[in-house]
């Protein structure tokens, strides 16, 4: 019992704000934190968040449903969805393709039935990517519609904007320092000072670890439907495979994820040992 307390612990330290289940906790209502997210990312210092919700879910009747890591709105009706991504645990070629299905998503979500199409809000993705996966070391890649010869702007209702967490080394910029906090697992490295306050709450003050049962348990259903959502359905092992390669990605100790999936501790340091 004491060994998976240290584990639980040991765990909790190692997050950062990137990470799902700390994301998840951290920014659920939490509209001061995701207006300054949004306003650094967008350099939008206009933009005034009303209502922010985590892990909400999208489900169609048509076709393939969707779980936000975290879906806001703003002052003007507009919809904003915040993903994090981690490009080692994104199959390939997948992240641009979720970021178009997510705004073709948030867009029909924010026009009710009989409205004109001219009534839509504007949508925007924004995917908080750890790797610049564009390679050209900006802080923020931002795109929309538009024409391929001239550059002309076709509406104008959705802005795909991708976040390079890789800049996080830039700390003379705002984008720098923000990045840098966003990944930094350790309170009192943190220089902004509303994401720092956030570690410590979270984290030193020891609001996640009182209740961290009920929070991985959370993290167990919320990876197991992600996974469910995204076409993993071969069967009850299998299926507690993925939700344990998912945990090991977030780096969950070996014990605890044991305890959340029903593999042995063996069995699941063999997976381990096949995604090094």
């Amino acid at each position: 019992m004491k060994d998976n307390e240290s584990n639980v612990q040991e765990f909790i330290r190692s997050l950062s704000l990137a990470d799902d289940i700390l994301f998840s906790v951290a920014f659920n209502r939490n509209i001061p934190a995701t207006e300054h997210l949004v306003r650094t990312i967008l350099s939008r210092p206009d933009i005034t968040i009303v209502s922010v919700e985590t892990q909400k879910k999208f489900t169609s009747l048509f076709g393939h449903s969707v779980i936000l890591d975290a879906l806001a709105y703003d002052s003007n009706g507009s919809v904003i969805d915040i993903e994090v991504q981690r490009v080692s645990s994104s199959p390939d070629g997948e992240i641009v393709p979720r970021m178009e299905f997510y705004a073709a998503a948030c867009l029909l979500s924010g026009l009710k039935k009989g409205e004109s199409y001219s009534m839509a809000k504007d949508v925007y993705v924004i995917f908080i990517v750890d790797r610049d996966i564009f390679g050209k070391g900006k802080p923020v890649y931002m795109f929309s519609m538009a024409d391929e010869e001239d550059g002309r702007r076709l509406g104008g209702r959705i802005h795909i904007a991708v976040a390079n967490g890789e800049y996080r080394d830039n700390m003379e910029t705002e984008h720098g320092r923000f990045y840098h906090d966003f990944y930094e697992s350790e309170a009192r490295k943190a220089v902004t000072p509303l994401l720092r306050e956030m570690l410590e709450i979270y984290k030193e003050e020891g609001l996640m670890r009182l209740e961290s049962d009920r929070f991985l348990e959370k993290y167990k259903e919320m990876v197991a439907e992600k996974a469910m959502q995204e076409g993993i359905q071969r069967g009850a092992l299998r299926n507690q495979q993925e939700t344990a390669e998912r945990m090991l990605r977030d780096r969950l100790p070996v014990e605890t994820i044991a305890g959340y999936t029903d593999l042995s501790v063996d069995e699941v340091n063999r997976l381990a040992a096949q995604m090094r």
